[in-house]
């Protein structure tokens, strides 16, 4: 069984490098979700890409960004380049907690039996700066990875 969840480890850390080296920026949610779709295919043995779904849909539910075969589900989320997104932390915390519980509504409907823990990623990338998330909101984005770490898995970046 392919160890999806080691394989978006890899790639992250591999997105998170080239940020740092200049060489990926990831301006939008889709050039996320599209490196995530093309290292899965390049990690992962057997899969092909009819396996893997990009804005995949459950009816009553809404869309994810990624699905692999069912089993795991990935969300994607932006954040704001702009300056005052500190103080807009609130409204944005609103709308991740209704894209957890999407994720966890995904996983009880569908109808794969081996079903991963699905995964909520941030990307972070102001325009014109190189550098990724700062003090206080890597700590807004590690009390939110607690508060739901027993039903998804956060992960955020660049670090």
């Amino acid at each position: 069984m392919a160890d999806y969840l080691k394989a978006l480890k890899d790639i992250w850390d591999e997105m998170e490098k080239l940020f740092h080296q200049g060489k990926f920026h990831g301006e939008q949610e889709g050039d996320v979700q599209a490196y995530l779709y093309h290292g899965f295919l390049l990690r992962l043995k057997g899969l092909a890409p009819k396996d893997l779904r990009m804005e995949k849909t459950f009816d009553g539910i809404g869309r994810v960004d990624l699905s692999i075969r069912d089993k795991l589900f990935i969300e994607i989320k932006k954040l704001s380049r702009k300056k005052s997104y500190h103080e807009r932390w609130d409204g944005k915390l609103k709308a991740f907690e209704k894209d957890v519980d999407k994720l966890k509504r995904y996983c009880k409907n569908t109808k794969s039996r081996r079903v991963r823990t699905p995964v909520f990623a941030i990307w972070n990338r102001r325009a014109n700066q190189k550098i990724g998330l700062d003090g206080e909101l890597l700590n807004k984005l590690e009390k939110f990875k607690r508060k739901h770490k027993k039903h998804v898995l956060v992960v955020y970046g660049p670090k």
